[in-house]
């Protein structure tokens, strides 16, 4: 029975590339519905279903190289009403110019999203006066299943 589920499963999956099936005690792992067997490649932050957006994340004028490190915050909204879909915290950071800041928002449904950051001058974490964020405002990012789309904020502006 076991054999026969992996042969099965081999011949939706074509197993790997290699064309031969896993051994009988191999294990497989299924993600998001996707099989993945043991001489196949971990998928990165996108999935069958999901997709992901990688931020770089720079300085411009007065945030660069302030003396102190401070909070710097990443958030992805859903575009319509400012509904939070990811908010991370990236700790204390000091930033510099030429020095890219990168992470990445992973499983996001397909869809169109704002992306902002700011970077947290009096650490209460919220955006408020004083906090440096993008002059540009929110930039907007169109996931597409199993795509890493890129997105670009540059710190560049004091809240008022």
């Amino acid at each position: 029975m076991r054999q026969m589920w992996f042969t099965a499963a081999c011949a939706l999956a074509a197993c790997g590339g290699g064309g031969a099936p896993p051994t009988v005690d191999a294990t497989v792992t299924i993600i998001d519905g996707v099989i993945i067997f043991p001489d196949a490649p971990v998928p990165d932050a996108t999935s069958a279903t999901t997709g992901a957006i990688t931020v770089t994340m720079r300085c411009g004028g007065g945030a660069c190289g302030l003396a102190m490190p401070h909070g710097l915050h990443l958030v992805a909204d859903d575009c319509a009403g400012g509904v939070p879909v990811a908010n991370k915290y990236l700790g204390p950071r000091t930033m510099m110019a030429g020095v890219d800041i990168n992470n990445t928002i992973d499983s996001l449904a397909p869809a169109m999203y704002c992306v902002t950051s700011y970077l947290d001058v009096n650490d209460n974490f919220k955006t408020d006066a004083g906090d440096y964020v993008a002059t540009a405002g929110a930039t907007h990012a169109t996931v597409v299943v199993g795509v890493e789309t890129p997105a670009v904020i540059v710190l560049d502006k004091l809240s008022p």
